[in-house]
């Protein structure tokens, strides 16, 4: 799934800016956008600046979006440790051929 974040413009030097993302800086290329300007509230993919959006429509994504990692956090505590049979979990766990330790649980 792709997924692109609001941030704002901080800085733009032709097309090439940088925006802020929830304090983080982060450079982008506006060549997509060209109307967009210093100070308006982006939505950013790939490092490309994709449209431009209104302050609301930023907070209120950001919202959702902090509300979905609170929830994956939940999950996550919720879940065994031991790192056998999950795929993608935080040590590296998994079937065999799904990289990391392969299912064995971490030294």
């Amino acid at each position: 799934m792709c997924l692109a974040v609001p941030a704002r413009l901080v800085t733009l030097d032709g097309t090439e800016g940088v925006v802020d993302l929830h304090g983080n800086r982060v450079p982008v290329c506006a060549l997509l956008t060209p109307e967009v300007g210093v100070g308006d509230w982006v939505l950013v993919h790939a490092g490309f600046v994709m449209q431009r959006i209104d302050e609301q429509q930023a907070r209120a994504t950001w919202s959702v979006l902090d509300e979905v990692e609170r929830i994956d956090g939940v999950q996550r505590e919720s879940q065994p440790t031991t790192g056998i049979g999950r795929i993608g979990n935080r040590d590296g766990g998994g079937p065999a051929g799904e990289g990391g330790n392969h299912g064995r649980p971490p030294t």
